[in-house]
């Protein structure tokens, strides 16, 4: 739990009180905030038919695991059925998101890996456009 914020507890803080004030009273897992096409897909590679009724320790929302399968369906990457494809598989094997995978594996069909390569390279790192306040100075 939360030692001092949300029950009685000792917690040795390294940042200032003032900082404390500034945050959200809970946190919400990360599960339940972020796209759940990734987990979705490498639950169905481990056999994990029913993503559904997967006992998660924080189930995320039910709309989102929905979302997921059908963007996964869109992909190709699961069928009507949601059962893991070919594709699905290949993707999965790949340690990006979903939908740079499939466009990391179009790519090839169309004569174009190396921009789609460079987009998922812009996509998957930090921003390169962006320098520390003090980097010049």
């Amino acid at each position: 739990r939360l030692a001092g914020r949300q029950q009685p507890g000792k917690c040795f803080r390294l940042y200032p009180e003032k900082a404390k004030n500034d945050w959200a009273p809970i946190i919400q897992p990360e599960i339940k905030r972020a796209n759940l096409t990734t987990i979705v897909l490498m639950l169905k590679r481990l056999g994990f038919d029913d993503v559904v009724h997967f006992d998660f320790v924080d189930p995320p929302p039910p709309e989102a695991l929905m979302r997921a399968l059908q963007t996964l369906n869109h992909l190709g990457c699961i069928d009507d059925n949601g059962n893991i494809t070919e594709a699905g598989h290949q993707a999965s094997r790949l340690p990006v998101e979903p939908q740079i995978a499939k466009m990391l594996l179009e790519a090839p069909m169309h004569r174009c890996s190396n921009e789609a390569l460079s987009i998922a390279a812009m996509l998957c790192s930090l921003p390169v456009w962006l320098r520390p306040n003090d980097a010049f100075r």
